[in-house]
């Protein structure tokens, strides 16, 4: 019993006394000093447990923002490794971070909200489970002990006492069938199907903002790639010029490969 039962329950008791009392024309003053007591201590257990259930409220947003800020790192991470351009660097281009992606954060945030509610549900179905498991378990062994004095009697062992023990077996197998019944009823409503599927749904929305921002850093990547050809190119046209190479080689050296004429060639 839990001492707030307990003391609801003395309440309970103090308040039935003292209603005797006034009706006996009897002293109430010991009584109500009583009632104070408990609904002093009541008072107190409640702003203890409210307390308690800020601070875990706290410390959970804590630690979901934390997972958060993490899985959002990682993100951002795999898509500075990915969108790399060493050979821009090797050119002395200028290469600037990618920029942290909005989309990405909310998402992130969206998906350690939704797994710290799954890890919750989870907790729950389990602890659900293992008490309808309990009520399973003690329903096996009522009914093994029928199964027992039946396999015994049909070997002629005999009793006096056993209709009134197959009789209270019996009642006692009809309320752990209630019990479990309703146990598993509750493990199956706390099924965390809907949470799972919020989780999915997050992490497809973080899938889809990691591919978006992807695309954004590799086409920034892009246009400083094609700035740097150009000056290049241009740097070449006019070493040609001073040369006098653009007189009998108009079109320039520089020869594009079959590659970049296949990307020009769909742009």
């Amino acid at each position: 019993m839990s001492t707030t039962t307990k003391l609801n329950t003395q309440l309970e008791a103090a308040t039935a006394e003292l209603e005797s009392a006034l009706g006996a024309g009897q002293p109430t003053r010991s009584i109500r000093t009583e009632i104070t007591r408990i609904e002093g201590e009541l008072t107190a257990l409640r702003n203890a447990e409210a307390t308690a259930q800020q601070e875990a409220a706290k410390q959970k947003a804590t630690e979901i923002q934390s997972a958060s800020q993490a899985l959002a790192d990682a993100q951002h991470a795999q898509l500075d490794a990915a969108a790399a351009c060493p050979e821009l660097e090797q050119l002395g281009e200028q290469v600037p971070a990618a920029p942290r992606s909005p989309k990405i954060e909310a998402a992130a945030a969206e998906v350690a909200a939704a797994r710290a509610a799954l890890d919750d549900a989870e907790r729950i179905h389990r602890n659900l489970l293992t008490a309808a498991g309990k009520i399973q378990t003690r329903l096996t062994e009522e009914q093994a002990k029928v199964a027992a004095i039946k396999q015994r009697r049909s070997n002629g062992d005999k009793r006096d006492d056993d209709a009134g023990a197959m009789t209270l077996l019996g009642d006692d197998i009809a309320d752990l069938q209630r019990l479990q019944a309703g146990a598993q009823a509750k493990a199956n409503a706390a099924d965390p199907h809907a949470q799972i599927r919020t989780l999915e749904q997050a992490q497809q929305r973080l899938d889809r903002a990691h591919a978006e921002a992807g695309m954004s850093i590799v086409n920034d990547r892009l246009q400083l790639a094609e700035a740097a050809f150009l000056r290049a190119y241009t740097a070449q046209r006019v070493a040609e010029r001073a040369a006098g190479l653009h007189l009998s080689n108009p079109s320039g050296t520089y020869r594009a490969s079959t590659e970049i004429k296949s990307i020009i060639s769909r742009h």
